[in-house]
C-alpha cells in the first residue's frame, strides 16, 4: 500500500503538472486555444444576455442616480418599476435595452480579448517583476476596461438618457437621433460628457474586477488540481468579483450619470449641467470622504 500511495501521488503530481505546463483554460492562454473571433463573440453574447436579464434593475437605477430628488429606498424602487409598468407596460421596462446591448457587446467583446493581449504582454515584458500575477490582472484589466469605455463612451451616454428619460415616450426614437440631437443642441463633446469621472472609475473598476475574477478562479483550480471549475463557481467568482469592484468605484458612476443626463432633464434639478468635475479625496477627516465640484456648460 505504501508503494501504491507513492506511485498515486507521483501519478496526481505529474498531472498536475502537464496541466500547469499545457493549461486548458485561462486568459493568458485562451488566445491560444481560441481564435480572437471566438473570444470577441463569447464576450459579446455574454455581455448582450446579462445587460437584458437585468435591464429593469439597472433602468431604475438610474433614475435613482441621476435625479437627487430620490431617496433610495427598496420599497420605493418596487414602486418605480410597478408604475414604469403601468404607463408603459413590459417593453418600458427594457427601454434603452436594444441600445445597451449594442453598447456592451462590442464593450464586453473588446474588454475581455484587450485583457488576454495586455495581459499576455505584461508578463513577457515582466513589468512589475515575479510573483506579480494580481499586479498583472489588476493592470490589464484597467487598460482592457480603459480601452472598452473610449471606443463605446457615445453609445453609453444616449443609452443612459434614454433610460432616465421618464416620461411615457422615448426622449429619442434611436441612437442616430440621439447623436443627431445632442451634436445640433449641445456640440460634439457632449457626445462624452463625464468621459474624465467615467476613465476615472472605470481603470479600478476593471482592474479589481479582473483581478479578484482571475484569482479566484486560479485558486479554485488549484483546490480542484487543476481540474475545469464548474459553471456555477464562475458565476461565485465573478458575481464576488463584480460586488468588490462595484462597491469600491460606485460614487464615481454616478458622477458619469448625472454628468451624462442631467442636461436634458425636464424635471427641476439642483444637479447643474456641467462640463467637468473636481474630485477630491478627505482622507484626514475621522470619515474619510469624497467631495465633487461641478463648472457649469456654458449656454
Amino acid at each position: 500500500p505504501p508503494l501504491a500511495n507513492a506511485i498515486s501521488r507521483r501519478s496526481r503530481m505529474a498531472k498536475m503538472a502537464e496541466k500547469k505546463s499545457n493549461p486548458k483554460e485561462g486568459p493568458a492562454t485562451a488566445a491560444g486555444a481560441n481564435t480572437k473571433l471566438q473570444m470577441l463573440a463569447s464576450g459579446a453574447i455574454a455581455g448582450a444576455v446579462s445587460r437584458s436579464v437585468t435591464a429593469p434593475i439597472d433602468r431604475v437605477k438610474i433614475l435613482y442616480q441621476v435625479n437627487p430628488n430620490r431617496h433610495f429606498t427598496l420599497i420605493g424602487a418596487m414602486k418605480s418599476l410597478n408604475m414604469i409598468f403601468k404607463n408603459t407596460g413590459l417593453p418600458g421596462l427594457w427601454r434603452g435595452n436594444t441600445l445597451a446591448v449594442a453598447r456592451i457587446a462590442p464593450f464586453s467583446a473588446i474588454t475581455y480579448t484587450s485583457f488576454s493581449m495586455y495581459e499576455v504582454a505584461l508578463a513577457e515584458a515582466d513589468t512589475f517583476g515575479p510573483d506579480s500575477a494580481i499586479s498583472i490582472r489588476f493592470a490589464a484589466g484597467s487598460a482592457a476596461g480603459a480601452t472598452a469605455t473610449a471606443l463605446t463612451y457615445p453609445l453609453d451616454l444616449v443609452r443612459a438618457r434614454i433610460a432616465a428619460h421618464w416620461s411615457l415616450q422615448p426622449r429619442y426614437t434611436s441612437f442616430f437621433s440621439g447623436v443627431q440631437e445632442i451634436i445640433r443642441k449641445e456640440g460634439v463633446s457632449s457626445l462624452y460628457a463625464g468621459l474624465a469621472p467615467t476613465m476615472l472609475g472605470i481603470i479600478p473598476y476593471a482592474g479589481v474586477s479582473f483581478a479578484v475574477f482571475e484569482t479566484l478562479k486560479a485558486h479554485m483550480r488549484e483546490r480542484q488540481d487543476g481540474e475545469p471549475i464548474s459553471t456555477p463557481t464562475r458565476l461565485l467568482c465573478g458575481g464576488t468579483a463584480g460586488l468588490v469592484a462595484q462597491t469600491a468605484t460606485y460614487p464615481l458612476h454616478v458622477v458619469r450619470r448625472r454628468m451624462q443626463v442631467c442636461y436634458c432633464y425636464t424635471f427641476p434639478c439642483n444637479f447643474p449641467p456641467c462640463t467637468s468635475v473636481k474630485i477630491r479625496a478627505h482622507t484626514h477627516s475621522p470619515t474619510p470622504t469624497l467631495s465633487f465640484t461641478f463648472r457649469e456648460r456654458s449656454k
